[in-house]
């Protein structure tokens, strides 16, 4: 059986972004563990999949950097992050797709 491409005509996404690939380290030190950077093109841009598992290792990731964090700005950055992940596990429990551009 043969393998179509459709040209995709809208892309509906959230208003703000779960977190930044240039900015938020901590994410994707486990995410690319997880092949999230091979799904994207050279520009890091395209549709990729966040596996619960890999969802949960950020957390458990982040959870030991907020405890290791030195000032109020990180712990409250890193904070939110988890909180993000947390209600995006929650809502999305068999992982999600997430385009980045």
């Amino acid at each position: 059986m043969s393998v179509r491409a459709y040209r995709v005509k809208t892309i509906d996404t959230e208003d703000s972004p779960l977190f930044n690939l240039w900015h938020d380290r901590e994410v994707m030190d486990v995410l690319e563990q997880h092949g999230f950077m091979e799904q994207l093109n050279q520009d890091a841009c395209g549709v990729t999949y966040i596996s619960p598992d890999a969802m949960k290792d950020v957390i458990k990731h982040l959870t030991a950097q907020r405890k290791e964090a030195g000032t109020k700005e990180d712990k409250e950055r890193l904070a939110e992050l988890i909180k993000n992940f947390q209600a995006e596990l929650k809502s999305s429990p068999s992982g999600a797709d997430y385009y980045c551009y």
